[in-house]
């Protein structure tokens, strides 16, 4: 729900900020900002890169140590749309579709910014491997970690403009709490580089500090208006919630329009300077702002008011019981969480103020907090369950789609000439999720929580060139806890007995299953070979690669990396043509299929550890495995010019080229000979075994029926797209589907507010030569490198070493 330009706004006015110098003190985190924090100075555009990702989280987490400044990071467990707030991000992922299928694949091999798909387990998982405190909230994430940071009487930061307005209910209800006051650090104000600094010129002890802008409420631009009356501020200004509302012509009297200021801030500073003249009469903007509405419109516009207003008010006791969670130790300065005077005069005024509308009167009640209680998510749920949710050992965003009204699912680096979205491939595993989850409620006899499984649950995908609603039926799962082990519920969830399939290292299974799933589901594109696929070697191989340098990683291994990729890009760049020396080779289609194994990886790794939570200790999983993403899936750039190389060959030659060539080229050497010489021997191995286990496993998952529906923003029609079976399409029920949506296609979605976004400029690519060979083709594009091929691995040396006896 942020509030569109509003920390560029304040950002003009240096009175907004504070400087200040973090050290010895708690810092609270919103987890998804820093996660958009990270990535900024990584490249994107290949599905990830998980190992620079990691150092970076690194590199961050020990200047904080440095400083001696402990973070506490806050995610978020179920996201619950509330007033047009699904409205507006649908609209969004809408116009993100349009402009990506406008794009047609061609992007800046340099492109930074975009999170990678699974930004938020990775990061999760540094912070386990570090120890660093975090936990998944159940409900709404910018108040939960405002209340954490006033009742631990630190800085709470992030990039979400809805901190500049968060108001606490002990302000509201008139205590004076300076002491408390909300401190917000944006982590656009911050410099992660530690500084050094002295106590005093007579006696100088040092100490080492990290620089940053504090935003205080109480010296900003909107310091007169009342706190109580903040949050109605935020509303009229816009959000996600409330997009646009009518403002009296009090507002515009009072503040006239200047055509040299962007409608925004006028807005802003507008509404600040009429909102200021209400101190002593606090009920009555509501009134005027409600007397712009009539009939329906008014009931609209109060239950709207009604979701929206309490968003921007936080209860400091909810970071109490946070607190209590995390076991973190309060401040020995801290006492307690109301500390300060409390005004009981203006208190008992408050509660006073009261409308000749019952209507206003109700929304004053929200806001002095007298708030509808929100489910508790967590209600009877195991201990186990608990901590596994908090410590997101399995997806938490899965949760909207059976407990919330929808589970938006973001776009990712995607192919548009591939029909099916990138996370149509882990579907059945996050189905299995939901009927597990919904067994558990059944019986714990709360269903009345599944507001999502009535009737179906809902998720909002990408579909060809349009945003669409799965409806998908929930069948619940009941675990049988005194005759299951977790093996038993996943071999029935993959019709193959897996018995004891305890590897060495542990990890080799869980990987293997992974590309045995991946599999399955490209047989309903085309024909998979696991021991010829590019995109499988090339992701196997750099998952050995890494797996064995795992206790001594560094940046000097994804330098390393980076190196190698750019030697084979230039390699590949240079076989093309000088007259092509411009165009980069850039394979979407690659990045699209990375990214599925990697959704699959994740997504069964979700899966084990729910199934183990609902389980007794005893009987936990003694099969699956699994290694963090930064370690299976190091660097999409690496990965996706190794499988352009490798699909340039021979299919028969492809496992022999990447054990014999490439495993000895991109492996880091060690200077002890005989120490290289075992890696590499035990590197293969491992190759050899993910490739011919994941072969060999028989995977048959039932087919999911589900209702695929254009999704209907308002003043357009629904169309149904119709019933499919996944995991049982042929090639010809795809065209099949393909054809029932051009209809649509030709019929985009009018957008009142769509935006225009910077494109890179699209540079076409030379053709390859075309292929008879069905089996060396390149899918849906055809496209052949037979020649190429050949000269490349002449130039390598490859092909006359091949051909030696």
């Amino acid at each position: 729900m942020p509030l569109p330009g509003l920390t560029t706004i304040l950002s003009k006015s240096h009175q907004n900020f504070e400087p200040t110098q973090l050290y010895n003190t708690n810092i609270v985190i919103n987890g998804a900002d820093f996660t958009g924090l990270l990535s900024t100075r990584l490249i994107s555009i290949f599905g990830g890169e998980y190992l620079e990702y990691m150092l970076e989280a690194r590199k961050l987490l020990d200047a904080f140590k440095d400083c001696s400044v402990t973070p506490i990071f806050l995610f978020a467990g179920l996201k619950l749309f509330q007033g047009r707030s699904l409205e507006s991000t649908l609209r969004k992922r809408s116009m993100a579709i349009s402009e990506f299928v406008e794009r047609e694949g061609h992007f800046s091999t340099d492109a930074c910014g975009s999170p990678p798909m699974c930004a938020k387990q990775a990061l999760s998982e540094v912070l386990a491997l570090t120890r660093t405190p975090y936990i998944v909230v159940p409900h709404h994430l910018i108040q939960s970690s405002c209340a954490l940071a006033s009742f631990l009487d630190c800085p709470v930061a992030g990039t979400t403009s809805d901190y500049f307005i968060m108001t606490s209910k002990n302000s509201i209800r008139g205590h004076s709490i300076p002491q408390h006051a909300l401190k917000f650090i944006s982590l656009n104000h911050f410099d992660a580089i530690p500084l050094v600094g002295k106590t005093s010129s007579e006696c100088p002890t040092e100490y080492r500090f990290l620089s940053a802008h504090v935003f205080r409420p109480e010296a900003s631009d909107f310091h007169n208006v009342q706190p109580i009356l903040r949050p109605l501020l935020a509303i009229l200004y816009g959000t996600e919630v409330v997009p646009s509302t009518r403002l009296p012509n009090s507002v515009h009297s009072m503040y006239p329009k200047d055509e040299s200021m962007h409608p925004k801030e006028w807005r802003f500073k507008a509404l600040v300077q009429w909102l200021s003249q209400y101190s002593l009469n606090i009920p009555k903007p509501l009134e005027e702002v409600s007397a712009c509405y009539a009939g329906n419109d008014k009931a609209g516009f109060f239950r709207e008011m009604r979701e929206a207003l309490p968003l921007y008010v936080y209860d400091p006791q909810e970071g109490e019981n946070l607190a209590g969670e995390l076991n973190i130790p309060l401040p020995a300065k801290f006492s307690g969480g109301n500390n300060g005077d409390t005004l009981e005069d203006f208190d008992s005024f408050i509660e006073n103020q009261n409308s000749e509308m019952p209507e206003v009167n109700d929304l004053f009640d929200l806001l002095r907090g007298n708030q509808e209680q929100t489910q508790n998510l967590l209600a009877d749920w195991p201990p186990r369950l608990v901590r596994a949710l908090q410590r997101s050992l399995f997806a938490p965003s899965l949760l909207a789609a059976i407990y919330g009204n929808g589970y938006c699912i973001k776009l990712g680096i995607e192919d548009p000439n591939i029909l099916l979205s990138v996370h149509e491939a882990s579907l059945p595993i996050r189905v299995m999720h939901y009927r597990l989850l919904a067994g558990l409620e059944r019986r714990l006899g709360r269903l009345e929580k599944l507001i999502g499984l009535k009737p179906l649950a809902k998720e909002y995908v990408r579909r060809g060139d349009k945003l669409v609603t799965y409806e998908i039926p929930v069948e619940p799962l009941v675990v049988n806890l005194d005759t299951q082990q977790t093996d038993d519920v996943l071999s029935a969830f993959f019709h193959s007995s897996l018995g004891d399939n305890a590897s060495e290292p542990e990890w080799l299974f869980a990987f293997s299953m992974t590309l045995a799933l991946f599999r399955n589901y490209c047989q309903t594109r085309r024909d998979i070979y696991i021991d010829q696929s590019p995109i499988i070697l090339a992701t196997t191989l750099c998952a050995v690669l890494t797996a064995n340098e795992m206790k001594s990683v560094d940046m000097k291994l994804c330098e390393h990396y980076s190196e190698r990729a750019s030697c084979i890009e230039s390699e590949i760049t240079k076989e093309i043509g000088e007259s092509a020396s411009a165009v980069r080779p850039y394979r979407l289609d690659l990045v699209h299929e990375y990214t599925e194994i990697q959704l699959i990886y994740s997504s069964l790794k979700s899966l084990v550890n729910l199934i183990d939570s609902l389980m007794h200790l005893s009987q936990e999983s003694q099969n699956f495995h699994f290694l963090p993403m930064w370690v299976v899936f190091p660097s999409g750039r690496l990965v996706h010019w190794l499988a352009t190389h490798i699909e340039s060959q021979a299919p028969t030659n492809r496992m022999h080229t990447v054990t014999r060539y490439w495993l000895p080229r991109l492996y880091r050497r060690k200077d002890d000979t005989s120490v290289a010489a075992k890696e590499l021997t035990q590197m293969a191995q491992h190759f050899q075994y993910l490739i011919k286990t994941s072969s060999t496993i028989d995977v048959h998952l039932s087919p999911i029926n589900y209702e695929v529906k254009e999704i209907c923003l308002p003043g357009r029609l629904q169309k149904q797209v119709g019933p499919l079976l996944h995991g049982t399409l042929s090639h010809d029920q795809i065209v099949s589907t393909q054809r029932q949506l051009t209809p649509l296609v030709g019929c985009p979605i009018t957008l009142s507010d769509r935006t225009n976004v910077s494109r890179v400029p699209a540079c076409a690519l030379k053709p390859y030569p075309s292929r008879a060979h069905p089996n060396r083709g390149r899918g849906s594009r055809g496209r052949s490198t037979s020649s190429y091929s050949t000269r490349l691995l002449g130039r390598l040396g490859t092909v006359e070493r091949q051909q030696k006896p």
